[in-house]
């Protein structure tokens, strides 16, 4: 098998002579970040000792582990006392988090939720997701999610177009209920650490009013959710839009 490492410590023992500029730990840490997104180093994968890293790059010991800090930090790596340094992992909970969960009004239980993908395309249309994801072209996923029967939500899931354009060529049924940052960090390496949201109220755009089955021009929720990967890298945005209904709503964080 291919060493992913082995470019990057042919590159590292020319910095440690003294070539190129920058300090060497960022070097070093900007290079591993290079192979996680790339995808070379994989969620869980485990690294060379620091020892070893330090033989291979001809980076002092301490260079080493300062750049290793410096990627716990980041939450890139893992670092497990008495284990070595692992290519960090999404805790199910997080991959698996509803940032909207809708409880019934006695008791304050949830209620099910269920998706069905309703449309798959690449926007070219200009929209705050491009400006978020920096991207020129992005594929929005488009999913009803009914509410244990009650009422239905719209999400509305934007993703780089050049960088996830095989989500195009996965079976529509796939999306319907798997978890899209799921989704994401399994087939693309692409795992989200951790997201914002904005909420606000308005009037819902007309084409959400006639798929939710409301009145034009009806006032609702909406909500932008920004996931952002490795350094803060953003690398999806989804837009929900939640009808007027009486049932209580717990916002996660």
């Amino acid at each position: 098998m291919d060493d992913p490492l082995a470019a990057l410590a042919d590159d590292l023992r020319g910095v440690a002579s003294g070539a190129g500029s920058g300090p060497k730990y960022q070097r070093l840490v900007d290079g591993i970040t290079r192979l996680v997104d790339a995808g070379a180093l994989r969620s869980g994968e485990k690294l060379p000792n620091e020892i070893d890293l330090s033989a291979r790059t001809g980076l002092s010991l301490g260079t080493v582990q300062k750049a290793l800090r410096i990627l716990s930090e980041q939450r890139i790596v893992d670092r497990r006392h008495g284990h070595g340094t692992f290519v960090a992992t999404i805790d199910q909970d997080q991959r698996d988090l509803w940032y909207f969960r809708f409880l019934s009004n006695a008791g304050g239980e949830l209620l099910p939720i269920s998706a069905r993908a309703i449309d798959r395309r690449i926007i070219r249309q200009r929209g705050p997701w491009h400006d978020f994801l920096a991207a020129d072209e992005v594929i929005r996923i488009r999913r009803l999610l009914d509410v244990a029967g009650r009422f239905s939500v719209l999400s509305d899931f934007y993703i780089d177009a050049e960088r996830f354009r095989g989500v195009l060529d996965i079976p529509m049924p796939e999306l319907h209920r798997v978890v899209l940052r799921s989704l994401l960090n399994q087939r693309f390496n692409a795992p989200t650490y951790h997201a914002s949201q904005r909420i606000w109220c308005d009037r819902l755009p007309e084409k959400v009013c006639r798929l939710l089955g409301l009145p034009t021009a009806s006032f609702g929720l909406m909500s932008d959710v920004m996931g952002r990967s490795n350094r803060d890298h953003p690398i999806s945005m989804q837009r929900i839009y939640v009808p007027p209904h009486v049932s209580p709503i717990e916002i996660r964080g």
